[in-house]
């Protein structure tokens, strides 16, 4: 049996769930909690165990995606690691002809299907259109008939090409892709690909669901109900929506509709603020935090949503009392370990058939800290006769300026003069940077006591375990080294560690806070382009065949993510918005103004960023307070400055902003480039 409940979107869902449980005559074992984020997962267990003097018995927890794999059946077959998808899938491209992948990718980006790093990007939008397809059981027959006469005809069939050659290709190596069970579970009737053994220790199951779910995971309920009771939460206001209409009618045909439930009202403190600068929300959000801790908000019942992760790096740099917690965490691509790969594959892939390394290349490889300390002396020396013989090569043989350096080339050569399995390259690799390491003890002493360095070490040595355990050989099993590096790169940039030496503010992503409420909650970058976020799935389809075929549109994506926005928003007692006016940004956000047109016309103020560092009197003295970050110009500094290559793009990015100057070339922050100035901050290099 399946039944739905209707939750105000203005109630703490995760709450209203635990209410039941502790009514429920069933004992803990017996229930299972399908929740949709690890983070409200873990909400869920503090709320059980945090008035209990003993240990508690907890009910099963799984997020969807893990729930149903349990109640899947893969058929005798392997699912694909997801570290591998690409490079299978990249094989099935190459299945193609040249005029079919023209046809698809476009003339100018014909080396899609032979280049890794230039099909990575299209590789995974191609990966989320067919989880989306499979996922709503559309056939591509649908597909077909629905694009004829249509420029995207020609590109469904193709599409269609890739996804069988990409089966066969897995089924050959006794793999099978999540997406391709989906789809056959939809197909089968829900009678294949169908394992009824995990449900049968539960007597009930809890669905709390705050988003769209897909037409596999409302079958697959459908098809769990026949065993055991499942209770499904819908979370919305007013009307209910297409997709709130969709669950209920497919999960209960004998239902009424959806009741309507009276909106509830904004909060009544809203603060909304305008920038000339994406990067100068970061003061804005750290005073914005000091505003709520003295209205009486506590900093665990803050939140800082970052639309777009671009202003995080810059934020972390702004939060000098270590009071922010970021929950998604930083990318491996930031670290030391990740830059030392990336330098040492430019510098290989410059090598010619003159037996020379590009210049630049080659000195970024140098001025690394694993390398540069190995370096001495003849370092600088080497660096000014470049300088000043202005030459393009280099020769490997100059590089060798110690006896160490001459090591480092040798174990190089050592890995890239032969083929070999990418298990065997990973493990080698491994072997290197630990041997780079310890060669570099002083340096390694120094960031020993750095968590950010020693979190990165930790997830990127145990994802080079990993990769040199996979049970399966990636398709080329002798391939090209250095192949096998670009792809390894690639990889380990999608990578992120957790921030676990943070504070008690949480930072992070508006996914991440389904099903959560926070009383304070702070959002910059309010601009079109992050707010509603901007969708790639729309690539291989428009709007008008997805409506027809039943995919979901943008309109429906913009629907949920104003759900997610205005369910925040209506949780909490104060909230705190920004956006950029200026710097190549769209206007402010569409979600901004439907605030103020429901609240009559605009019963907030917008104001523009002024920096007087002033308190509010009505506010107590607290004990976090925002510091305006000014950059010390000591001696480390003033000596990065002496020996920086000047460009004219540094020139042009110090003569308009100082500030931003100093993010990218000096703290090494990967930021967007944005016109303007910061006025707040003078910051001065002599």
């Amino acid at each position: 049996m399946i039944e739905t409940e209707s939750l105000p979107l203005k109630e703490p869902p995760v709450r209203y769930l635990l209410r039941y449980l502790k009514e429920e005559p069933l004992s803990p074992f017996d229930s299972a909690v399908v929740m949709p984020t690890t983070r409200s997962i873990r909400h869920l267990i503090h709320l059980i165990t945090e008035d209990s003097p003993v240990p508690v018995a907890l009910p099963y927890c799984f997020e969807m995606k893990e729930f149903t794999l349990r109640c899947l059946d893969s058929g005798g077959s392997g699912v694909v690691p997801d570290e591998l998808r690409l490079l299978y899938l990249q094989e099935a491209v190459r299945g193609l002809d040249t005029e079919k992948l023209l046809r698809l990718f476009g003339r100018e980006h014909a080396r899609y299907y032979k280049d890794f790093m230039r099909f990575a990007s299209v590789g995974r939008r191609l990966l989320r259109f067919y989880e989306e397809v499979f996922a709503e059981g559309v056939g591509f027959e649908d597909l077909r008939m629905n694009a004829l006469y249509t420029d995207y005809e020609k590109d469904v069939m193709i599409l269609e090409d890739i996804a069988s050659i990409y089966r066969d290709i897995l089924k050959r190596n006794g793999l099978i892709d999540l997406m391709f069970l989906k789809g056959d579970f939809l197909s089968s009737g829900m009678s294949l690909f169908y394992s009824p053994t995990f449900l049968k220790r539960f007597k009930k199951i809890y669905i709390l669901t705050v988003g769209r779910l897909s037409s596999f995971e409302l079958r697959l309920m459908e098809k769990a109900s026949d065993m055991v009771d499942i209770k499904v939460l819908l979370h919305y206001e007013g009307v209910a929506d297409s997709e709130i209409k969709r669950i209920s009618q497919s999960l209960d045909s004998e239902a009424s509709l959806p009741p309507e439930i009276p909106a509830a009202p904004y909060p009544a403190f809203i603060e909304v603020e305008e920038f000339s600068l994406p990067e100068e929300q970061a003061g804005f959000i750290m005073d914005s935090i000091r505003k709520s801790i003295g209205m009486g908000i506590s900093p665990e019942e803050t939140v800082v949503v970052l639309p777009d992760d671009g202003l995080k790096r810059t934020l972390y740099a702004f939060d000098r009392d270590g009071i922010l917690n970021f929950a998604m965490g930083f990318e491996l691509r930031d670290t030391v370990f990740y830059s030392f790969l990336k330098s040492l594959e430019a510098m290989l892939t410059s090598y010619d058939e003159r037996g020379t390394y590009d210049t630049r290349a080659a000195l970024n490889f140098l001025s690394h800290p694993f390398i540069r300390g190995l370096a001495g002396k003849g370092y600088e020396l080497f660096i000014r006769d470049v300088k000043r013989r202005n030459r393009l090569f280099v020769g490997p043989e100059e590089l060798c300026m110690t006896g160490e350096l001459k090591e480092v080339r040798q174990e190089i050569e050592g890995i890239f003069s032969r083929k070999a399995g990418f298990k065997e390259f990973c493990s080698r690799i491994r072997g290197f940077m630990g041997w780079i390491m310890e060669r570099n003890s002083s340096l390694i002493e120094r960031l020993r006591e750095s968590p950010e360095f020693v979190g990165g070490k930790k997830v990127f040595f145990e994802r080079l375990i990993m990769l040199g355990m996979l049970p399966y050989e990636v398709f080329w099993p002798k391939g090209s080294p250095l192949g096998h590096l670009i792809y390894l790169n690639e990889y380990l940039k999608g990578i992120t560690y957790p921030h676990t030496w943070g504070g008690p503010v949480t930072v992070m992503g508006m996914l991440e806070t389904r099903a959560l409420g926070f009383k304070a909650v702070i959002i910059p970058d309010m601009n079109e382009e992050f707010m509603p976020p901007a969708s790639e799935k729309d690539m291989f389809l428009n709007t008008e065949i997805r409506k027809r075929v039943g995919l979901p549109t943008f309109l429906d994506r913009e629907a949920l993510s104003r759900r997610y926005f205005n369910g925040l928003l209506k949780k909490a007692s104060a909230v705190f918005l920004s956006y950029a006016g200026s710097g190549g940004r769209r206007p402010r956000s569409r979600f901004i103004e439907e605030i103020a047109i429901q609240r009559g016309g605009g019963q907030f103020e917008t104001t523009r960023s002024r920096s007087t560092g002033k308190v509010v009197p009505s506010l107590p003295t607290v004990s976090i307070q925002a510091k305006s970050f000014v950059p010390v110009k000591d001696s480390h500094i003033l000596r990065l400055i002496e020996l920086m290559e000047l460009t004219p793009t540094s020139l042009r990015t110090y003569r308009e902003c100082k500030f931003r100057f100093y993010l990218k070339y000096i703290r090494k922050l990967r930021e967007k480039e944005y016109r303007g100035s910061i006025s707040a901050i003078s910051f001065i290099v002599r």
